[in-house]
């Protein structure tokens, strides 16, 4: 398998998803602006797609993909079926029980993950409604995981990926349909996030099938390996989504608290930040699981090495440059996103610094990424829960500190996504000093100097983003289509000066040649030193 064709297939798809986010955010915040109705769905829409974001990007891989490519390859596509037949009809159980709890007691779970949100108010009452619509998607999202996990376990990355836009085109519709519909708007969305769960269901069992797996509810006794994974679930999730559980924690939790449109803020700046994250970290993710697992079950250090040396160099390739832009142009970038409207120019304003805030936290999240999908690889799922939990801590802790810090500028709600990306990079110290002491996988002494290289062509480019935004910040006005020109003029002359300098110093070299030692036997294991 070429795992840079395949990163840049399901990047491929995962752009396309989040370009048609930026539309529904953009129809969104000139329909509703920053306000009640916006708070009240984002908290519903949050709960529900945390789960997706949890077990759709790479918690239920880590559990299901690397038993599931084993029964495969040994005992072939009947045995298989069977262990995925198992999975769902534990899943079925456990999603009955867990939903029959969740919406028995919806409006004091409402209270409990948006503690700001007063008994009886708008934002409280809205949050309820459109709630109990959203929260099928969550269900949805495990059994879109478990198809999703079973396509890329054949190599086919490119369905998983494209089904994502279902979500976004039936929000679309919803915004358009219910344009002169306020408040009836935020049911409308809500009633489509349910039907995109059905939809992408659906596409994803027609195409399992095509696969010669035949997945079906079953009264079986679940065998090991399918109890195995089962357990495996809910701790993969910790450790593959520790940030978005943090985002989660911050966006409702902490800025439900804080004065009225603070959600709304972290909600739509993390959605621009959600850009990079989903196309690069997800893709990363769930292509580089299968290879590396496959190494490592034949004790292939070598080609397993290069991989994650590989994943590391080409992730921040792609990270550094999307971490400038969005920390160097925030403001002209949300003001171009969302400045149109009911979100005018103060919403800019105390938006735009919690982009940046985002954004810096930007590459711990990929190397995050990288380095669990390495332990997941190796049917390690603790160290990356320990690694999590930690982080969670930290962020909760700092969060306090730094909702403190920011609030004596009137900004308490960038303290949210400071707090985020410190407990980020904090997550990245400790799962990698956990490698470090199991001498498996290391980066490599040229990859940190690959790494160093990046940095400073990185430099360069916020360098030059910052000199030619100083310089035609006043030839528009915010909102406008100059001023989106403006800023995609900006982002391609300083990518490409980063582009440039990467390849004159040789760091783009040094992915291919990984990638090499990875796909084929011609290589000493010498070399890769």
């Amino acid at each position: 398998m070429n795992v840079i064709k395949s990163i840049f297939t399901v990047g491929g798809y995962t752009t396309l998803y989040r370009i048609t986010s930026v539309i529904r955010d953009a129809l969104q915040t000139a329909v509703l602006g920053a306000g009640p109705i916006t708070d009240a769905f984002a908290v519903a829409f949050k709960l529900a797609n945390l789960l997706r974001k949890l077990f759709a990007e790479g918690a239920f891989n880590a559990a299901f993909l690397p038993r599931f490519v084993n029964v495969l390859s040994k005992d072939g596509k009947i045995a298989a079926s069977v262990l995925a037949s198992q999975v769902l009809s534990q899943l079925a159980l456990i999603l009955t029980i867990f939903a029959v709890l969740c919406l028995s007691c919806f409006p004091s779970l409402i209270k409990a993950l948006a503690p700001g949100f007063a008994v009886g108010s708008v934002q409280y009452s809205y949050a309820v409604e459109f709630g109990y619509i959203c929260f099928p998607f969550a269900i949805t999202s495990f059994i879109a995981a478990l198809f999703g996990g079973i396509l890329n376990a054949f190599n086919k990355f490119a369905v998983p990926a494209a089904v994502q836009m279902m979500l976004n085109i039936c929000l679309i519709m919803a915004l358009l349909f219910g344009y002169f519909e306020l408040p009836k708007v935020g049911n409308m969305m809500a009633w489509a996030t349910m039907t995109a769960g059905i939809l992408q269901v659906m596409i994803l069992w027609i195409n399992v099938n095509r696969c010669g797996i035949n997945v079906r509810i079953t009264t079986r006794k679940p065998s090991a390996e399918a109890a195995a994974i089962i357990k495996r679930i809910i701790p993969g999730a910790v450790g593959a989504g520790v940030w978005q559980i943090n985002v989660f924690i911050g966006c409702i939790s902490l800025a439900s608290f804080l004065p009225s449109g603070s959600v709304s803020y972290v909600y739509y700046t993390d959605h621009i930040n959600q850009i990079p994250l989903g196309i690069i970290g997800v893709s990363l993710g769930t292509v580089l699981l299968p290879p590396l697992t496959k190494f490592l079950q034949n004790k292939d250090l070598r080609k397993g090495n290069a991989q994650f040396n590989m994943g590391i160099i080409f992730g921040l390739a792609l990270i550094l440059p999307a971490t400038v832009v969005l920390s160097v142009l925030a403001e002209p970038i949300t003001a171009a996103f969302y400045g149109h409207g009911k979100f005018g120019s103060a919403e800019i304003h105390s938006a735009a610094p919690v982009l940046t805030a985002f954004a810096l936290g930007l590459p711990s999240y990929i190397l995050t990424k990288i380095l669990s999908t390495a332990f997941f690889a190796q049917k390690n799922i603790k160290t990356p829960v320990i690694a999590g939990s930690i982080a969670l801590t930290a962020n909760i802790a700092s969060a306090f500190f730094f909702i403190q810090a920011f609030s004596q500028i009137g900004l308490g709600h960038v303290g949210i996504a400071a707090a985020i990306s410190t407990s980020s990079w904090i997550n990245v110290a400790v799962l990698y000093a956990a490698m470090v002491r199991r001498k498996q996988l290391h980066i490599l002494g040229r990859s940190w100097i690959v790494c160093l290289k990046l940095l400073l062509a990185s430099g360069v480019m916020a360098a030059s983003a910052y000199i030619i935004d100083l310089y035609t910040i006043n030839l528009y006005v915010y909102g406008s289509f100059a001023q989106t020109m403006t800023v995609v003029m900006i982002v391609t002359v300083s990518g490409l000066i980063f582009w440039i300098l990467g390849k004159s110093l040789g760091c783009f070299k040094a992915i291919k040649e990984l990638q090499t030692v990875a796909s084929y036997n011609s290589t000493k294991e010498g070399e890769l030193e």
